[in-house]
């Protein structure tokens, strides 16, 4: 049966940044509501652990391109990560903090598919990043099944067997070694 048209999903919430239409930061509260008010039926966003084990929505490696902060995420502690501002499209600070996986989750989970890619281009051991991702996803008991996105097979491999219901997909770009025979 052919779907009745397509999907509708966000990038990063649903920020629309550098498009001329900015509706809110890259991974924030806003980007996540204009996404759950505009009927959005996923959501993509991109996490990073802090130094201190949580998750975090980061895209990049470093705070310095959407925070006021500078350095590495994984360097960070949640609290360091929480007393920078996110900047706007035009690299204003803005009244949010950098939101945790938790607290995305809680808010929109019901209203819209998570997506949610774990970056591990920057983490020591993508395995656990993997795992670590998987148990708190099931935690945190979304009413739709999340689906983990990674470039990296091992931290698919260990969030499936973390949690053998969950969904994954293999990012391949001309940079990764890696194949969907890595995943099975």
């Amino acid at each position: 049966m052919a779907a009745a048209g397509p999907f509708v999903m966000g990038h990063r919430g649903c920020c629309c940044q550098g498009t001329g239409f900015e509706f809110a930061p890259e991974n924030t509260h806003s980007s996540f509501q204009y996404a759950a008010d505009n009927g959005v039926m996923m959501v993509e966003t991109d996490l990073r652990f802090t130094s201190d084990g949580n998750v975090v929505l980061m895209h990049d490696a470093t705070l310095d391109r959407t925070t006021t902060g500078i350095g590495r995420v994984r360097e960070s502690t949640l609290r360091e990560l929480q007393a920078t501002r996110l900047l706007d499209a035009e690299g204003w600070p803005t009244n949010w903090a950098v939101p945790t996986l938790a607290e995305v989750a809680r808010s929109f989970g019901a209203a819209a598919r998570l997506l949610v890619e774990v970056k591990t281009d920057d983490a020591p051991a993508p395995a656990t990043r993997g795992r670590d991702l998987a148990l708190e996803l099931r935690a945190l008991r979304p009413k739709h099944l999340p689906t983990v996105l990674s470039f990296t097979a091992e931290a698919l491999i260990s969030a499936r067997n973390a949690w053998c219901d969950l969904e994954t997909c293999l990012l391949l770009n001309l940079e990764s070694p890696a194949s969907a025979e890595d995943v099975g």
